[in-house]
């Protein structure tokens, strides 16, 4: 079974270290067989789930069964291996790797041409977290849950608020680092996320993303 490489940030390295991340989002920009895709949707033709437009401009409809088996990222069943940064370190003269997210020592010989190595450019052999998807689906990310917020890897504030329609939510710390000790609604705290990740405006486009549920091997 091929294992296919995805890129984590130091906070989403620690959450998955730590058990809490069990979930990620990725936009849906390419698909297997067809590369980069254009104008992702819903579609218009009965008996299929969406409709997009390689990149030559084609038109192309896929029942949902379709569309997750051209997942870029694999299906379930299927294991990813985290990229993630790196910074070369010395014990004894010996340069060896150390993970940026939580500093911990490997026993691998530094290999980069650099003092630091970027998470895109890490090797297989170098990486130590293995991961299984366990369940795989398609939505907006602003249909994002409570639940699966904590799933992300936010962490709980604690308690919960009630909102303007007078909805209950869990209130999850705010990942933003000037923001750290507040506590917010959900949704907001994965917005904000996103945000940092993606871009400010990101979230308003409301982009169509993979769900990917999976656990640490």
């Amino acid at each position: 079974m091929k294992e296919k490489p995805i890129i984590y940030s130091d906070p989403m390295v620690v959450a998955t270290l730590e058990g809490r991340k069990t979930q990620t989002r990725r936009i849906v920009k390419r698909l297997a067989k067809y590369g980069k895709i254009i104008g992702f949707d819903r579609a218009d033709t009965k008996g299929y789930a969406c409709q997009f437009r390689d990149k030559r401009g084609r038109l192309h409809n896929l029942t949902y069964e379709e569309l997750l088996k051209a997942c870029p990222y694999g299906t379930v069943g299927e294991k990813l291996w985290v990229r993630e940064s790196t910074i070369e370190d010395y014990i004894d003269d010996k340069p060896l790797a150390r993970y940026s997210a939580d500093m911990a020592w490997s026993d691998i010989k530094w290999w980069y041409s650099r003092p630091s190595c970027p998470s895109i450019h890490m090797p297989r052999w170098a990486s130590r977290i293995t991961l299984e998807i366990t369940s795989l689906r398609v939505e907006r990310v602003q249909d994002i849950s409570d639940d699966d917020v904590g799933r992300e890897g936010l962490a709980v504030f604690g308690g919960g608020d009630v909102d303007s329609s007078g909805q209950w939510h869990r209130l999850y710390f705010d990942p933003r680092p000037d923001h750290d000790n507040e506590g917010i609604f959900a949704k907001e705290a994965y917005k904000n996320l996103w945000g940092m990740i993606h871009g400010k405006n990101e979230w308003d486009k409301n982009p169509w993303v993979w769900v990917i549920g999976v656990k640490r091997i």
